[in-house]
């Protein structure tokens, strides 16, 4: 059950709020060890996992919204996007993008839109990345 339609479109991206019929292809990408190699708690994740976290936690807290990144024109999935709120008013943005769509500029892309978002919608004026230092080409 997705709790608003909170959907951003880009140049190249459609990104809409998950919802539990995502459960498998989240857990695929985070499931990839040369994506959650890049993790500060570098651990593949199962679909138990992903289903107490979305049941347990997603669902019931306002502070997070994390999107499914697909190609507006294909409809292909691209990788999963999020911001997080924490202290005195800032956003942490996280990202994941599908190993096959990496250097193509859509985590650039998908994050400033999602920035764009956190500042209209939530007047959000700090944001925050946190990059694992082996993390080159996000670096």
């Amino acid at each position: 059950m997705r709790r608003s339609d909170t959907s951003i479109k880009t140049e190249r991206l459609w990104l809409r709020q998950i919802d539990e019929t995502d459960a498998e292809a989240i857990v695929a990408l985070r499931s990839d060890e040369n994506v959650y190699k890049y993790f500060f708690n570098p651990v593949a994740l199962t679909l138990d996992d992903h289903r107490h976290w979305y049941d347990e936690q997603y669902i019931k807290t306002d502070s997070r919204i994390d999107w499914i990144a697909l190609d507006d024109e294909t409809g292909v999935f691209i990788g999963v996007y999020g911001v997080k709120t924490n202290y005195a008013g800032s956003v942490e943005v996280s990202y994941i993008t599908k190993m096959e769509h990496q250097g193509k500029g859509y985590a650039r892309e998908a994050v400033n839109a999602i920035i764009d978002w956190a500042h209209s919608k939530w007047h959000i004026e700090s944001f925050q990345v946190n990059i694992h230092r082996l993390n080159t080409g996000s670096l």
